[in-house]
């Protein structure tokens, strides 16, 4: 929820695919209220993994995840769902936390 994927086809004009045609996605942000960043990055590491385990490096994504733990479960091809969802406990007390900094509502 939130976002909209559309597909497209690009020619970079420097890096390793200089002049080739590419495929990728953009994303259209719809909804803010309603979009888990947090989630939508799971999702999108979980689905390069399955679908180029090969070519996408899932070890260099550990400086956006953050977490040792949640890099091995996309590894283990856990279900995204239950990655998110095994957050929310200690999302939970760092939200509490942080309301005490907060100076606005």
């Amino acid at each position: 929820p939130g976002v909209r994927f559309e597909p497209v086809r690009f020619q970079p004009v420097s890096n390793v695919y200089a002049g080739q045609v590419c495929h990728g996605l953009r994303l259209e942000v719809t909804d803010r209220s309603l979009l888990d960043v947090g989630r939508l990055g799971v999702e999108l590491l979980a689905a390069l993994h399955k679908l180029y385990p090969q070519e996408f490096r899932l070890e260099k994504t550990i400086r956006l995840l953050g977490s040792a733990r949640t890099l091995e479960r996309l590894r283990a091809q856990h279900d995204p769902r239950e990655i998110v969802a095994g957050w929310e406990a200690e999302l939970q007390a760092f939200k509490r936390l942080r309301a005490n900094y907060l100076l606005y509502d």
